[in-house]
């Protein structure tokens, strides 16, 4: 088994901003049609701060954010965070943030990567299905890739492909 590892990439990085217009074209990410598209948002990526709640976990997004809003309010934002992979590739993990009643965005998920911040894009077309635990499978651009929709493929969790875009049983 290979292991991975990330780094952040910087907001201007043209291969982090290359990964985020394949995101954002690809017919293959729909949007969940039991949430409406105006209760969520799009956008460009974005650097969060990563801020800790207590009791948060670690690869547990999801629910983090959702109790983050559950105890001071604000919305659970969903989408992708964009990270440059040691081996050249550049990928997205889909990902929630909370935004605050004041409108700031923080990631209060406690990283594995060595970062105080992530590289986020908003994506209203993917949010978490809390009934059955799934979220999108994660997505790679290859690292020569010089233009959308070229060299790129979906990921589980083992980094293992996935033809287009799929939903991954995320355990309870």
């Amino acid at each position: 088994m290979t292991i991975v590892t990330f780094t952040m990439p910087d907001a201007r990085d043209p291969k982090a901003l290359l990964l985020a217009d394949v995101l954002s074209s690809l017919s293959e990410v729909r949007q969940n049609r039991a949430v409406p598209v105006a209760d969520y948002q799009s956008g460009p990526p974005v650097v969060v701060p990563i801020e800790p709640r207590e009791g948060g976990k670690v690869l547990r997004c999801w629910f983090n954010a959702r109790d983050a809003v559950a105890r001071d309010g604000g919305q659970a934002v969903f989408g992708w965070s964009l990270w440059a992979r040691h081996d050249g590739h550049y990928q997205a993990i889909h990902h929630a943030v909370w935004k605050r009643p004041d409108g700031r965005l923080i990631d209060v998920t406690p990283s594995e990567a060595s970062t105080n911040a992530v590289l986020f894009m908003p994506d209203a077309r993917v949010p978490f299905d809390y009934v059955g635990h799934r979220a999108p499978a994660g997505f790679i651009l290859h690292k020569d890739s010089n233009r959308a929709g070229q060299d790129y493929r979906w990921v589980d969790r083992n980094d293992r492909p996935y033809e287009g875009y799929v939903l991954e049983r995320m355990e309870a």
